[in-house]
């Protein structure tokens, strides 16, 4: 149900912090300020703000608060009020539908809005948050959660001077569906504070959070942003972004080491400039047409096989995959062939094919969005091999793949194949991406979950920054021996960073320390534990 109705609960330390910056910020509260709880939920904010206004002004201030699930909102109205300068009012209401109608301005909106990814929505509630981001004149078609709606609407609903404090999801800074969001953020509010956590407040939900502040009116102008390690520490330093481009997921990152990184990558191209890649093959049904070896012995399907990585975790630790590591796959029993019925007829099929194909049908396969616009409900479209796979989403380290047996992928990974200026040079793009300096790159230019796991999409991929080196047969040999025999991605590092970075990029040896330290402080931050490297 929480998936559902984004009902993910914010702890009292989180709300607690988030009221005492938006505070800090405040330099007065005018009689009869309004504030608004667009989600209330079971009240936390309520008692947060109780609270700190308490201690705050002994100006009266009004409170509107919203929440459509009337169980949690009767727990909202329970909460006992300390400051009788606080006047408080209730909506049992979809606040995107109050939004619409309302006629009050807000001096401060506060809250965690609902995280509801488009799935789960309905179709009224897509309607809903299409119309919203029309009127900010959004594209219609940014819709990816419901989130954006919420706060989309509440910049709205601020008065001129207003502030906006949010928890909201940390793909807020860098996925490509909140770029127009954080653009509209930058046009709308004179300065914007990020804090960004080390801690996973919202474990169930998969999802990492940062607390977001917007303030309409400010002396100081600017997006600065924070990493918080510890609150019990309570150190930490609030410095402005300078290289905001499109992402601002650097947030944690000191200046120094922003302008590391934009020095040595300002030379190098995007590694689209060397290769094409697209998504791997869509079955539509993975564990139906990806099977293992017994269940191509008791169909009798070996004529339809044809190999394939169906997970990127079944080849960790690779850097090349042979025919050994095709078998060795096989004998763990791991599901690695595709069956691939297109261009034979149906009507030589034998009774062991049909009586496959016929369970397939009994699952209700064939009736998948996917299927059904098949010729044929069972044809696997786009069956293609490439010379290299990318696997989208990483543990440790993103991995580039070269395929030396000719395997086939699904859509976890891109296939990668060379272009014409660069025919036969796979050898040379692998062992070019392996470095800390692309592995930063990947970090910063793609987006992770709460799980830990790095995810870039096709483009993310193609705009990588790479220190292209040609390479012979015999270089390319040392360096598998140094992979294979590696104990960590960070001894890989060691050996192709005096070759590449060294090299091509000049870097001193300052500079390649300082992007190992960048790198394992980006993936402290993404695995929320620390990174031994």
């Amino acid at each position: 149900m929480k998936k559902i109705n984004g009902s993910y609960y914010t702890p009292l330390k989180l709300v607690s912090f988030l009221l005492d910056k938006t505070f800090t910020g405040l330099n007065y509260l005018n009689e009869n300020t309004k504030i608004l709880e667009p989600s209330c939920g079971d009240g936390i904010f309520i008692k947060g703000l109780d609270c700190k206004l308490s201690k705050f002004t002994k100006k009266k201030v009004i409170l509107h608060y919203i929440e459509k699930q009337k169980e949690e909102l009767d727990k909202a109205r329970k909460q006992k009020t300390i400051n009788h300068n606080l006047s408080k009012r209730s909506y049992c209401q979809d606040f995107l539908d109050y939004q619409k109608t309302t006629r009050h301005r807000y001096d401060l909106i506060v809250g965690n809005p609902p995280y509801i990814y488009k799935n789960y929505l309905s179709d009224i509630q897509k309607e809903k948050c299409l119309k919203i981001h029309k009127q900010a004149g959004l594209s219609e078609k940014k819709i990816k959660n419901i989130w954006t709606a919420f706060f989309v609407s509440c910049e709205r609903l601020l008065s001129p001077s207003g502030t906006l404090a949010f928890v909201l999801p940390a793909e807020f800074l860098n996925v490509k569906f909140t770029k127009e969001i954080r653009e509209l953020a930058e046009r709308r509010f004179e300065k914007i504070e990020i804090y960004a956590f080390n801690e996973l407040f919202f474990g169930d939900a998969g999802q990492d959070t940062i607390v977001f502040i917007g303030r309409k009116k400010s002396q100081e102008k600017g997006v600065f942003c924070a990493h918080i390690d510890s609150f019990d520490k309570g150190e930490y330093e609030l410095k402005e972004i300078i290289h905001k481009k499109d992402k601002w997921n650097q947030a944690i990152l000191s200046t120094e080491e922003i302008q590391l990184l934009k020095n040595l990558s300002s030379d190098l191209k995007d590694i689209g400039e060397y290769c094409k890649s697209n998504a791997g093959i869509v079955t539509a049904a993975n564990d139906y047409f990806i099977v293992d070896s017994e269940i191509i012995n008791r169909f009798k399907l070996s004529k339809y096989a044809r190999h394939i990585i169906q997970k990127g975790f079944f080849v960790n630790g690779h850097m090349n995959f042979t025919e050994k590591d095709f078998k060795d796959l096989s004998n763990s029993d791991k599901p690695c062939y595709l069956l691939d019925f297109n261009g034979h007829k149906e009507e030589v099929f034998s009774n062991s094919v049909k009586q496959y194909l016929a369970t397939g049908k009994k699952r209700g396969i064939d009736k998948r969005y996917k299927c059904i616009n098949r010729k044929r409900w069972f044809d696997v479209p786009s069956i293609s091999t490439s010379e290299a796979f990318f696997f989208k989403r990483a543990h440790y380290y993103s991995k580039l793949l070269k395929n030396d047996y000719d395997v086939y992928v699904t859509d976890s990974a891109y296939r990668v194949r060379m272009k014409a200026d660069y025919l036969n040079d796979i050898d040379s793009l692998v062992f070019s991406y392996y470095n800390s300096l692309t592995l930063c790159l990947a970090e910063l230019g793609g987006r992770y979950y709460g799980g830990g796991v790095l995810e870039l999409t096709p483009n993310e991929f193609r705009a990588l920054k790479i220190p292209f080196k040609k390479v012979d047969s015999s270089e390319f040999e040392e360096f598998m021996e140094v992979f294979n025999n590696k104990s960590s991605i960070e001894e890989v590092c060691q050996y192709t960073d005096l070759v590449l970075l060294k090299e091509i990029c000049d870097c001193s040896d300052s500079d390649i320390l300082m992007l190992r330290q960048i790198r394992k402080k980006l993936l402290r931050r993404r695995m929320k534990k620390e990174i031994n490297c």
